[in-house]
């Protein structure tokens, strides 16, 4: 974990745009730019909110290289709505990655570095953010199996929300001074929690729990440079000589949750677990798996449980985020994903991955989704939950990609970082359509707080903005929900309820195994068209330039940009 000393002459890296940033890093300044701000394709959310959108939506992809290595260059403008992601934006960084891997399997090797300054999902477009923050997060797994997947966090936004647990998700991160990593924000953790828990003007505390020099003194990220670009420039290339590597901080669960322990064992924080499991997680797992459910890694909060289908006898690992009054951290008692929450779920997953390599066989692993999202707390952030929320994404994709169907029953509450790490990474998802269930980025009271507005205002804007909104039938018209099952009692259900919902998992799990693709199709939504605008020419842009024969220097075309 070096600490690369600044050298004589450079520049201030994070006082630089994001084009003069990769232009900065890659071999003479010089790259082409994919999706750039001259297609015009900005976010159509916006403007129904009253916001001025950028006509590249805050995202620029370059192609370009470093020492002759063929590289794939991101960068997130930050002071465009506050780096935040939504669905064009998105989309450029998922494809691109994408796009990357596919190169990398025709022999062509090409790494992907990501400069990383982000507030996380877009409230705006909050459904349609936390979608596509998972295609990102599922393409950096991919990808790094190929090729170096290289993060910098330079400051001054620092990374946040679901992009912390895309840079976790990295073979190599590289921060500044001057760079923050942390899922959620001190403004956020304050207003959840009041002062006390964390006090969001404490800025010197602030930087003690989560700048880039505590990370890596903690070991979450590789190395911290100087504010300088040839200093970034120089670890930079280091990393990229380590070549393609699976990082240890999100691939090790067990370790992490085994030291999480360790270390709360003499806290005042830690206390008896007590009472039953509740919520309707806990109520579909038993009666779906007729009630024989077992704690994961003695964690109350973590159940899993052995489904079988019927005719077929295929069985299936189901498992659920429980409420737990007796969590050793308070601020994870209630379903939230907290720190042994996240760390025991990528065990689990990592485990039953293990075990069906040993067996020779390839069940499927269902996902029971009721969760009012992360734990918001000092504790959590302090310890990094970004990175145990990232090894229960790496857990899931890996699951997928070892062939383990994953599908995903939502019965309650889907919301923000939680069901990114459980529930969003799935081969198809399912939602009981009933009004307790719904999916978000954040509850409606933060979201008023963050946004400023009041509660009514903020109520009002989901309704009025089809990505903005809580209601489970809209994440479904998105094609981020892909089957909605009717006429099911989400709080008690009936033997005919778990019948229909069991001959529905069913039937995917079937078309699974004739090599059918169970996720819908977005190609055809009316509410996608900007989604398949930017893969359309993201792909043509890709293709037209695989040689690389025509390179366009992007220093001092900002000003040009600013007219577009």
């Amino acid at each position: 974990m070096p600490i690369i000393a600044a050298r004589a002459g450079g520049i201030g890296f994070h006082e630089l745009s994001p084009r003069e940033r990769l232009s900065a890093l890659l071999d003479d300044g010089e790259c082409t730019e994919l999706v750039g701000p001259f297609d015009r394709i900005g976010s159509p959310w916006l403007l129904q909110q009253g916001l001025v959108p950028q006509s590249d939506d805050g995202v620029v992809v370059v192609r370009g290289a470093v020492d002759g290595h063929a590289v794939v260059g991101i960068a997130i403008e930050g002071t465009f709505e506050g780096g935040s992601i939504g669905e064009v934006g998105g989309a450029k960084i998922a494809t691109a990655l994408e796009l990357a891997t596919e190169a990398c399997r025709r022999g062509q090797p090409t790494a992907a570095l990501l400069l990383l300054e982000s507030g996380g999902v877009r409230l705006q477009e909050a459904t349609l953010g936390l979608a596509t923050i998972a295609a990102i997060q599922s393409a950096i797994i991919e990808l790094r199996e190929w090729a170096p997947v290289i993060a910098i966090i330079a400051g001054p936004v620092g990374c946040f929300g679901g992009m912390s647990l895309a840079a976790t998700l990295c073979t190599y991160i590289i921060g500044t001074p001057h760079g923050r990593l942390s899922m959620n924000g001190p403004e956020v953790i304050e207003q959840e929690a009041g002062p006390d828990e964390l006090d969001a003007g404490d800025r010197e505390l602030i930087w003690q729990i989560a700048g880039c020099e505590a990370r890596l003194r903690d070991g979450w990220i590789d190395a911290l440079v100087q504010d300088d670009s040839l200093a970034v420039s120089s670890a930079l290339r280091e990393a990229m000589a380590h070549g393609p590597q699976t990082p240890v901080r999100s691939t090790q669960p067990l370790e992490h949750l085994r030291r999480l322990r360790t270390e709360l064992k003499d806290s005042e924080l830690c206390s008896e677990r007590t009472g039953p499991a509740s919520g309707r997680a806990c109520v579909w797992l038993e009666r779906l798996s007729a009630g024989v459910v077992r704690q994961s890694f003695e964690t109350p909060s973590i159940l899993t449980a052995e489904m079988n289908f019927p005719p077929t006898g295929e069985q299936a690992l189901a498992i659920a985020i429980v409420p737990d009054a007796g969590s050793r951290l308070p601020r994870a008692s209630a379903g939230e994903l907290g720190l042994e929450q996240a760390w025991a779920l990528a065990a689990c997953i990592d485990q039953f991955i293990a075990d069906e390599q040993k067996a020779g066989t390839r069940r499927p692993i269902i996902a029971i989704v009721d969760t009012p999202g992360q734990a918001y707390g000092r504790t959590e952030e302090a310890r990094c939950i970004s990175v145990g929320a990232a090894s229960a994404v790496d857990a899931y994709v890996r699951a997928r990609r070892a062939g383990h169907p994953v599908l995903t029953l939502v019965v309650g509450r889907a919301v923000s970082g939680a069901f990114l790490a459980h529930g969003l990474q799935s081969d198809h998802i399912f939602a009981l359509a009933n009004h307790g269930v719904t999916m978000c980025a954040m509850n409606a009271e933060a979201m008023a707080r963050i946004t400023r507005r009041t509660l009514a205002e903020a109520e009002a804007a989901a309704a009025a903005t089809l990505p903005m909104s809580f209601a489970i039938w809209d994440a479904h018209r998105l094609g981020v929900i892909d089957t909605l099952i009717e006429g099911v009692d989400a709080d008690d259900p009936s033997p005919e309820d778990l019948a229909e919902v069991k001959s529905r998992l069913n039937e995917a799990l079937v078309s699974f195994g004739r090599g059918q693709v169970s996720r819908l199709s977005i190609l055809d939504n009316p509410y996608r068209q900007s989604t398949n605008r930017v893969r359309q020419a993201m792909r043509e842009q890709w293709t037209s330039g695989a040689d690389m024969s025509t390179k366009a220097r992007v220093v001092g075309c900002d000003d040009q940009m600013a007219k577009v």
